[in-house]
């Protein structure tokens, strides 16, 4: 699923149908398996890319900016947002109904920034920044995933990768949606331990699975 077309599917269906019912970019591999059945899944070569919860989530903060930077533009009222938050009667239609959005404008509007929004995205359990392990098994009895990268080695693995999805020429890697990386953060003792609790199967499980060396 491309990015033009799961938003086609967005306006077309509303996000919450697509995300419940369909398949969309960041699917798990339960939603796949549960959309496809087992007869269809055991067909396909399968893959998944994970990367450093710290750097997850600092690109999620970006990522989120640009997006409201993008398709809000001037359009915060604060005393609207605040009626939103309080009763969590967000408008139904994208991107408010994204959980990293609606993170985000709090964060500005209440003046934390990275903290703020690494508290209540995390505190709130939203499931765009579940333990990313909870997304590799299809079901509770089958094994994960068992190719898995991380993104820090997608380029130099890239090649290997085409090979085990069945391509024999060199295929462009595009970088789409590249945040802003090297953009300093200020993150405290706090919020690291938030996030590094709240992953914590991750940083026991994923970094020995990939030979990443993490934060």
């Amino acid at each position: 699923i491309g990015e033009k077309r799961q938003y086609a599917l967005y306006k077309e269906h509303g996000i919450d149908v697509v995300k419940n019912t369909m398949l969309w970019k960041h699917s798990s591999a339960h939603n796949i398996y549960s959309f496809l059945g087992k007869s269809e899944w055991d067909r396909y070569k399968k893959f998944s890319i994970v990367r450093d919860p710290i750097d997850l989530m600092k690109s999620l903060y970006f990522f989120s900016a640009r997006i409201k930077q993008n398709h809000l533009k001037d359009e915060i009222n604060k005393q609207e947002w605040r009626g939103w938050i309080q009763r969590g009667n967000y408008p139904m239609y994208w991107p408010y109904q994204e959980y990293y959005l609606r993170s985000y404008v709090r964060s500005e509007i209440e003046e934390t920034g990275f903290e703020g929004f690494v508290k209540n995205i995390v505190m709130n359990d939203y499931p765009c920044v579940c333990p990313q392990v909870n997304r590799l098994r299809p079901t509770f009895f089958a094994p994960d995933i068992g190719y898995v990268i991380d993104l820090s080695q997608l380029d130099e693995r890239w090649e290997e990768m085409t090979h085990l999805m069945g391509f024999k020429d060199n295929i462009k890697l595009d970088h789409l949606n590249a945040t802003e990386r090297n953009k300093e953060i200020d993150m405290s003792k706090k919020t690291e331990k938030i996030i590094r609790h709240h992953f914590a199967k991750d940083y026991k499980t994923l970094p020995y699975i990939t030979g990443a060396e993490w934060q």
